[in-house]
């Protein structure tokens, strides 16, 4: 861990965890104009959430640029490779903290931030003829690992009427990892769904553009190593969503939402509101 991580990430955590202290002492004034809700419950203003978080998705190349100053063969054998033959992968697990108010009945605000485990596998599929006596050791691709922090700014817009609901939730997102890698993501997610009691069901659509740096070396025998610079983006933006929450009781909460597609990913929240 570097300290130019811990500089990024403890300032977010220390307010994260200050949050229901200073909801306490404030005047109860959240949310504003709660009389455009009218006779609808609504819920408490303000909450802490504990997250984790699993996706496995692919990835296009937009840019892979390769250079060995020992062997400048290498990158113009790297060139050479056909983008539509490599094969990218990507795998991450993050856990963190998030705090959200209701500033309106309809708009929820809140910011996250948290710890991100990732791999991006990058296969390289046939080498062309030319190529494979020189990267014939990279046929197994490379495997980028990374970790770090991630933080994040979002919002919510909803609107209900009787036990049906319906939300559009908006994030952006950023990653500093721990080696020359970073990853920005802008989500973006409509769902619609019905609540009986304390327990509510959805479905919906994740759209997620992310873009993804690498810069690293690798390690080709007998011939030395080879500085690469990788630029990935998004494969398939869309997949489908289902979820579920359930209150256990008025002030604590928990949630499940998976995706299905092209995209795979879990999301478990327990969140406790005041």
């Amino acid at each position: 861990m570097k300290l130019r991580d811990l500089i990024l990430v403890l300032p977010a955590v220390f307010v994260l965890l200050l949050v229901p202290a200073i909801a306490e002492t404030a005047p109860p004034t959240l949310p504003f104009l709660s009389s455009l809700a009218g006779d609808r419950e609504l819920p408490l203003p303000c909450g802490t959430s504990v997250l984790c978080y699993w996706q496995e998705h692919g990835y296009d190349i937009n840019r892979l640029d390769a250079s060995s100053l020992l062997n400048p063969l290498i990158a113009q054998m790297v060139q050479q490779v056909d983008p539509a033959s490599i094969d990218v992968d990507n795998e991450v697990m993050q856990a963190g903290l998030k705090a959200d108010a209701w500033l309106f009945p309809f708009l929820n605000v809140y910011a996250l931030a948290g710890y991100i485990d990732g791999e991006t596998e990058v296969s390289f599929g046939a080498l062309p003829p030319e190529a494979a006596p020189v990267l014939g050791s990279l046929d197994q691709g490379l495997d980028v690992e990374y970790s770090g922090f991630v933080y994040g700014v979002g919002g919510t817009l909803t609107w209900g009427a009787g036990p049906v609901f319906a939300a559009v939730n908006g994030v952006m997102t950023w990653t500093d990892g721990d080696q020359e890698t970073s990853v920005e993501a802008y989500v973006l997610r409509p769902i619609i769904g019905v609540s009986a009691g304390a327990l509510s069901l959805w479905t919906g659509a994740m759209y997620q553009k992310a873009e993804e740096d690498h810069e690293g070396s690798i390690m080709i025998p007998g011939l030395g190593a080879m500085d690469y610079d990788l630029e990935l983006e998004e494969q398939e933006p869309w997949n489908w969503l289902i979820g579920t929450s359930y209150q256990i009781a008025k002030n604590w909460s928990v949630e499940a939402e998976c995706g299905i597609g092209e995209r795979n990913q879990v999301e478990a929240t327990l969140t406790y509101r005041f």
